[in-house]
């Protein structure tokens, strides 16, 4: 766990493990960040456990907040992380069309990626046959996504007197750069070692098809002696804007599959949402690799 301070200067940190009652090897308590295992202790029952964070600043003033946790019935197959550490960089996640929307009279607004969706129903004729609908997306009419950097400020090293963010996109699997972004500042004066940045990063790929692409997002961190961290991902790029029911409009639930570099695009068919099956299977009746979190599976019969 990693304390979070902003907006003032901290005196001290401490953390109430009292309630930590299931949990072994805890170290930290007096630092922002706690860390602790699960023990292996065999318990009939699951059992509620906490521990509260009490942070006081430099003007005498402490708040406190209290992480709960239900640990599980039995024993013996939890544990801690081992030997693991915690990255320099977590890895950067693409803005998705399913993230949380915010809802109006016709209209929703994604949270993250600023995207409009809205659905204009169609008449239908017959009674045995359901009406069309019509559904828009505005980052499919013009598609700009966003890429969230989670940035870990160095705990070894002094906070730097401001941090940078550049992206870059490329065709799957490299060449020319299609898009490079400007080099954005923050100021990170109000965090402390081991504070987490978000740093969000916008492309432009109005002027690029539907298709997979590559980024690499550069953060630098600018004390006395920079340093810099390279982060890369891929994207996927739904470009309606020049659909033939309108720029970012589409038939609802018609669903379309994009040939791109590495494997197949699919368009769900509403709200800019798409799976990517990997791979390249070359035989008759070879199959594509399901994305993470669907059932479904792309075999190429031909």
């Amino acid at each position: 766990l990693r304390a979070q301070v902003r907006d003032t200067a901290v005196s001290s940190i401490s953390w109430d493990t009292t309630n930590l009652t299931r949990a072994s090897s805890i170290s930290g308590s007096s630092t922002y960040r706690l860390t602790f295992g699960w023990s292996g202790s065999t318990s009939p029952l699951p059992s509620h456990n906490s521990t509260t964070l009490s942070v006081t600043d430099t003007s005498g003033h402490t708040e406190t907040f209290t992480y709960d946790f239900l640990v599980p019935a039995g024993g013996g197959g939890y544990s801690g992380g081992g030997s693991a550490t915690w990255p320099s960089s977590l890895a950067p996640d693409l803005q998705l069309a399913s993230s949380p929307s915010i809802d109006s009279h016709n209209l929703s607004l994604d949270a993250t990626s600023g995207a409009a969706d809205t659905t204009l129903d169609l008449p239908s004729y017959s009674p045995n046959i359901p009406g069309l609908s019509l559904t828009y997306d505005s980052l499919t009419a013009d598609p700009r996504p966003i890429v969230t950097i989670p940035h870990v400020l160095n705990d070894a090293l002094a906070i730097p007197a401001k941090s940078s963010g550049q992206i870059t996109v490329t065709p799957a699997g490299g060449g020319t750069a299609l898009y490079t972004g400007s080099t954005w500042y923050y100021n990170t004066s109000q965090f402390i070692p081991g504070d987490i940045q978000q740093i969000a990063l916008q492309s432009d790929m109005t002027g690029q098809s539907t298709n997979r692409y590559d980024y690499s997002a550069t953060v630098v961190d600018y004390r006395t002696t920079n340093t810099t961290a390279t982060l890369t991902g891929t994207m996927t790029v739904l470009n309606q804007a020049s659909s033939a029911v309108g720029a970012g409009w589409t038939v609802q639930g018609l669903e379309h599959l994009t040939a791109a570099s590495g494997g197949m695009i699919l368009d769900l068919g509403g709200g800019g949402r798409t799976l990517w099956f990997s791979g390249s299977p070359g035989a008759s009746g070879g199959t594509y690799t399901t994305p993470k979190g669907d059932f479904s599976t792309l075999a190429k019969i031909s």
